[in-house]
């Protein structure tokens, strides 16, 4: 089986607003419209929430619920968990686009007879990526999706590439990804051809 394997953020999916600190940015004005100091502390409290949770956790393969709940958010208690993680859900969804590149990519790709499947260091899910995937034309149905939160392994150190290869045994791979390290020079010790996608 030939097997093309595609990174999903900064690769198949751009974010409109930029870097990953604006979706939190967006996600603290609509939380706290008309109060910038509770704007201001969410903000903060969020672009650092992801490696506390790390820290606590000692575990890099963190999900978006553990990093709602590994630390105390009092601070921000009109809002339930459920409600801040929905709404940060609800912000990347409006703001993911497929990279029109990549998506032709992926296209070619299949008519050339290779296997697609999706690979992220990520700490949102598989069923949130697949539907992004799947609205922006990027996913097919029996495409899987291999994402370190579920996986607990990660690109940039081998152990995602290794669980893929275990899983679908490919004799040919290819890996399209932004990253000069996860996405080219890790793959690259597994044996894995890698193109390094340029956004």
């Amino acid at each position: 089986m030939k097997l093309a394997s595609f990174d999903i953020f900064d690769t198949t999916l751009i974010r409109k607003c930029g870097l990953p600190d604006n979706i939190f940015y967006l996600q603290a004005k609509r939380l706290y419209p008309e109060n910038p100091a509770k704007r201001d502390d969410f903000f903060a409290w969020r672009c650092n929430a992801e490696q506390q949770a790390i820290e606590v956790k000692k575990d890099r393969n963190i999900s978006l619920f553990d990093i709602y709940t590994c630390k105390d958010i009092q601070g921000f208690n009109e809002y339930s968990v459920q409600q801040l993680i929905a709404l940060e859900k609800c912000i990347e969804e409006e703001n993911l686009i497929a990279n029109p590149a990549i998506r032709q990519t992926i296209k070619d790709m299949r008519t050339a007879g290779y296997q697609i499947c999706f690979i992220s260091d990520m700490y949102l899910d598989s069923a949130f990526l697949s539907k992004q995937l799947k609205d922006k034309g990027c996913l097919q149905d029996g495409e899987q999706i291999f994402v370190s939160c579920e996986a607990k392994a990660r690109k940039s150190d081998g152990t995602l590439y290794a669980q893929v290869r275990n899983e679908l045994n490919p004799e040919e791979w290819i890996h399209y990804g932004d990253n000069k390290h996860s996405d080219v020079k890790t793959p690259k010790k597994f044996g894995i051809k890698a193109v390094l996608v340029d956004t």
